[in-house]
């Protein structure tokens, strides 16, 4: 049955199994409304749960073992570098949610965090579990490579858009202990030629 399944990813799976449970999947399960809950559903587990379904598999039941199925791609991806990116699923996706990737890389870290990415958004919610982690263990390391940009025709002083791009940040981060925070000072040049991303 794994097999079934290569391929999706265990937010995918366990999509379909909240359905199932609410009662949005109903027995037997139709095509149409497996493809409305999960639309990248690759064609061999859309035919396994409908076949499952079909049989006379209880949706609470079909929901237990996607529940089952979804644990155990989570478990094999676990002990293996694993790539995690946010955007639509596609039938060869093997993926999970990048917040509950970051959620628990965040919760297990124990001497050293480095964050790199473009922008930041909703650092609140994003980085809560880092910024508990940073309260629970003070001498953790937390360092923040970001993207601090200027629009086309912002020429105002670099120093003017660092300080506004640090209150905020500082606004809307979620504890008190603050990481390190680190920019491409080109990313500032007023000469677009020269701007680094």
């Amino acid at each position: 049955m794994s097999l079934a399944f290569d391929g999706m990813s265990a937010a995918s799976i366990r999509a379909i199994a909240q359905a199932l449970k609410a009662g949005q999947l109903a027995s037997p399960v139709t095509r149409i409304a497996l493809k409305r809950v999960a639309p990248s559903c690759p064609e061999a587990a859309t035919s396994e749960i409908l076949g499952l379904s079909i049989d006379g598999m209880k949706p609470q039941h079909l929901a237990a073992l996607l529940g089952a199925v979804a644990d155990s791609i989570e478990a094999r991806l676990s002990s293996a570098a694993e790539l995690v990116w946010t955007g639509p699923e596609t039938s060869v996706a093997h993926s999970r949610d990048t917040s509950v990737v970051l959620s628990g890389l965040f919760h297990s870290a124990m001497r050293c965090v480095i964050v790199s990415t473009f922008v930041v958004h909703q650092p609140q919610t994003v980085f809560r579990a880092l910024a508990d982690r940073m309260a629970e263990i003070p001498d953790l390391g937390v360092q923040l490579f970001v993207h601090v940009g200027r629009d086309q025709r912002d020429t105002r002083h670099e120093s003017e858009i660092l300080r506004e791009f640090a209150t905020e940040l500082r606004a809307k981060w979620p504890g008190d202990q603050r990481p390190l925070l680190y920019y491409d000072p080109r990313s500032l040049s007023l000469n677009a030629a020269d701007r680094a991303t």
